[in-house]
């Protein structure tokens, strides 16, 4: 297809379908990314395209020339009239970690922090990177999900939206576009390093497929789009099963949440292993193997009621506790158990480690069970957290005779790598309250007195 007239329609698709208030472009200074943005100039000078337009460039600080492709980029914005957000990031190193995933974290975490979900972020990606990415994941031994490829449009995290608006575009029209307005733009020296797969495919497999099959890009493409469609109509089919496997209602729009142990024993096997990759799906959790998943999921599903069964994936973990699947992060969060923070419960309270933020409201029903206030200055409220090294005994309101907290938390069904993380607030030295769970006798207020104090989870 023209490169023109293939981009306007693919834009055109893309406005309407998510109507942002303004357009980003991922600019790295590679080839893609200077042909995405000097079309979208184009588009704007053309007056079709009145959409504010912005660009954002990543810097990894990876590669000895950094500073020159951020230079780069600097002055193509400044030629074109667009404002460019330059942000720079330090993905994690070690042994055991991959420099690439790390990468696209750090990068993905840097443009969500910069495009907002009423934006609409617009990436270079051609059909040569679609064969690719299709080739990559069928030796991996993907399914429909996987060898769907890129989608013309996703949100690859929460409020991320990504537009794809040169996916039916080859990489030779995108060196032709640019040479008619003697355009230069920057290599990144790892594309010819051979030794990561993609580059492999793209300097010796790819060259031979085309010989053979010159038109190998554009077929692996529509086997592409046949994937996603499949895997749309499965999505659609599936909606209502998943919603009662999380405990939802049907047709109704809910956060992804626990999924039913139960519930997917009364399934086939078939439809068990879709379930569980549209969970994973509607957490953005990236899939597992098909091999990985054959050998875990009857482990999650049907290991004996005392057995920690879990299964590990990239940057996830699902794990079985009380008939539910939980998909957490794999990481544990720091030691909290010597953390003392005084609040004055006027203001939120920001937790460490992510936690999110402590809230202490007024209650508003005359049956709730509320918290008092502090009767003196000598109870200075401190927020800590659970040390397995110490016991702690105390009576939740209505309830009869004293337990340790340990106890309790189990009986409230709290899972066992979440024990640590509860805060717990403290008047003085006794337990007031367990934060989400109970308030302790005698620190009751009732008939619509006192406050509750709740945790909302960072954004």
């Amino acid at each position: 297809m023209e490169l023109k007239s293939a981009f306007e329609s693919s834009l055109n698709y893309l406005i309407a379908t998510r109507q942002p208030d303004c357009l980003w472009v991922a600019l790295s200074g590679g080839l893609d990314s200077v042909s995405l943005l000097y079309l979208v100039a184009d588009a704007r000078r053309q007056g079709w395209l009145q959409l504010p337009i912005k660009a954002v460039h990543i810097n990894h600080g990876l590669s000895k020339n950094a500073a020159d492709w951020e230079n780069s980029c600097q002055s193509l914005c400044e030629h074109l009239d667009i404002e460019l957000a330059v942000r720079h990031v330090i993905p994690r190193q070690g042994a055991r970690l991959s420099l690439e995933q790390e990468a696209r974290a750090a990068r993905y975490q840097a443009l969500q922090e910069t495009v907002s979900s009423n934006e609409l972020l617009l990436t270079g990606h051609h059909q040569d990177d679609q064969a690719e990415t299709f080739l990559l994941r069928l030796q991996r031994g993907s399914g429909p999900t996987g060898l769907a490829a890129m989608a013309s449009i996703s949100e690859v995290r929460e409020g991320l939206w990504v537009g794809r608006p040169l996916l039916e575009v080859r990489r030779q029209g995108l060196e032709a576009y640019l040479a008619t307005k003697s355009i230069a733009w920057v290599e990144d020296e790892s594309n010819f390093d051979q030794g990561f797969d993609r580059n492999f495919l793209r300097h010796q497999i790819m060259p031979l497929l085309r010989t053979r099959w010159p038109a190998i890009d554009a077929t692996i493409s529509r086997s592409a789009k046949l994937c996603t469609e499949q895997e749309q109509l499965v999505d659609e089919l599936l909606q209502d099963d998943l919603m009662r496997a999380m405990g939802g209602v049907p047709g109704q729009s809910e956060r992804p949440g626990q999924l039913s142990v139960i519930y997917l024993r009364d399934q086939s096997t078939l439809k068990q292993r879709a379930l569980f990759r549209g969970w994973l799906k509607l957490h953005r959790a990236l899939m597992p193997n098909e091999a990985k998943l054959t050998s875990a999921l009857p482990d999650l599903l049907y290991a004996r009621a005392d057995a920690s069964p879990e299964l590990q994936g990239e940057g996830w973990v699902v794990r079985r506790y009380r008939d539910l699947l939980w998909l957490v992060e794999p990481q544990p969060v720091s030691d909290l158990s010597n953390e003392v923070i005084c609040w004055d419960m006027s203001e939120p309270l920001k937790l460490p480690c992510s936690l999110g933020w402590l809230h202490a409201d007024k209650v508003k029903s005359d049956s709730s069970i509320g918290l008092r206030l502090p009767l003196s200055d000598a109870e200075v409220v401190t927020v800590r957290f659970r040390s397995p090294a110490t016991s702690i005994q105390c009576k939740p309101a209505g309830r009869s005779g004293s337990r340790s907290l340990k106890k309790l938390l189990h009986e409230y069904g709290v899972p066992p790598w979440l024990r640590d993380q509860v805060p717990l607030l403290f008047y003085g030295e006794e337990l007031a309250a367990v934060v989400g769970l109970f308030v302790c006798e005698p620190f009751v207020e009732v008939a619509g007195q006192g406050v509750n104090v709740n945790l909302e989870a960072s954004l």
